[in-house]
């Protein structure tokens, strides 16, 4: 309940007397800007999975739920100063129990003031993984591939970006545990560097890598993966690793636009090395995918990442597209997927969205497969 008491902390300094005061000056400011926003993802879908992944399932199962469901209160103050605070509230829509109803997702200040550099404080996504880097409102599929298991998400820490040349982004920070948790991260060190060779209108060749040096909290690590698909079963797991000393992560990454076609692939490794004298772990991950947008859209990017789309018809914009992932690990266990995505942008705040995911699954001698369908609404503000 630590993060719906440091809510209701939030709700009570707002409605309090110096708030108010603080914000008629900002507001007064003819340089700030205040803007609420939201996010509502909810999911249905269908799996069932054969052979080695029978047991988890009876026949087709169904499962629906929220996915995300986020407000957010961000802005700029004196020019220099830009805030976030996103609290998310998908554990309470979804009745979720033993979990906090609401989290903070991010909070976190800003400061630009210094020449094409800035400084972040607070909690916010560390930078790593061009997937992990594009906002979920503007992912291709509904979940993103294999390697983002690794990937490290919100954390408290400092942060540098900088843009030293035109079409180079920098990122880099020291990062503990998020406010949302107890014991998971010490310490960690996480950077990642963009580099776009080609950056026109409808054109775009982009290459990048990601480092990531970390300590856990209560010495181990556990990594369990889904099939792409946020509602079924986690089939994959490496089980509880103990006595970790420090986990290093490794990414590559690279992506090509052409008008309205675009590629995208990503390579992730996670090397683990105990404190116990034993063998150290290695668990790795890719993908590689494709859209094309039937009704001739183009994927915007900006600063090492991608946006939203901005459909450029009045029936909205389409695109389909073809996702080829995996994940594995130095055991022998490995989950593949091939995931089917089409895309309904209705406009620019909504869009419907349909994945079949067809998970193969291998751990020495059983092996199964799976079927997944699934289906979103997505509204955001």
């Amino acid at each position: 309940m630590k993060c719906f008491s440091v809510a209701l902390m939030v709700a009570a300094l707002a409605a309090s007397p110096v708030f108010a005061e603080s914000a008629n000056k900002v507001q007064k400011d003819p340089q700030s800007t205040f803007k609420l926003g939201g996010l509502l993802m909810y999911d249905a879908a269908w799996y069932q999975g054969h052979d080695a992944l029978q047991g988890k399932t009876t026949g087709y199962t169904d499962e629906t739920g929220f996915r995300r469901a986020r407000l957010s209160a961000q802005g700029s103050m004196y020019g220099d100063w830009d805030y976030n605070v996103t609290l998310d509230f998908t554990n309470a829509l979804n009745n979720v129990s033993n979990a906090d109803p609401v989290e903070i997702w991010q909070a976190s200040v800003s400061y630009s003031g210094f020449r094409a550099m800035k400084i972040k404080a607070g909690q916010f996504y560390e930078p790593f993984s061009l997937e992990a880097a594009t906002s979920s409102r503007a992912t291709t599929f509904m979940e993103r591939g294999l390697p983002y298991t690794f990937s490290p998400v919100r954390s408290v820490g400092i942060g540098i970006s900088a843009t030293p040349a035109k079409g180079l982004y920098l990122e880099a920070g020291g990062f503990t545990e998020d406010l949302n948790s107890a014991g998971n991260l010490k310490r960690a060190f996480t950077g990642r560097v963009a580099y776009a060779l080609i950056d026109t209108k409808g054109r775009l060749l982009h290459f990048g890598a990601g480092a990531s040096y970390r300590v856990p909290g209560d010495n181990t690590l556990r990594y369990r993966a889904r099939p792409e698909s946020d509602l079924a079963p986690a089939w994959f797991s490496t089980g509880t690793i103990r006595n970790v000393d420090n986990i290093v992560l490794t990414g590559l990454e690279a992506a090509a636009v052409r008008g309205a076609v675009s590629l995208q692939a990503e390579y992730v490794r996670s090397d683990v090395s105990r404190s116990d004298g034993r063998q150290g772990r290695s668990i790795d991950g890719y993908y590689v995918y494709a859209s094309w947008f039937l009704t001739g859209e183009s994927r915007p990017y900006r600063e090492g990442r991608f946006g939203a789309i901005k459909p450029e018809n009045p029936w909205g914009a389409w695109e389909v597209a073809v996702r080829n992932s995996a994940i594995s690990d130095d055991s022998g266990e490995k989950l593949h997927d091939i995931t089917l995505g089409l895309n309904w942008y209705i406009n620019r705040h909504a869009r419907l969205m349909a994945n079949y995911v067809y998970a193969d699954y291998e751990k020495g001698i059983a092996q199964g497969n799976a079927d997944v369908f699934q289906v979103r609404g997505q509204v955001d503000f």
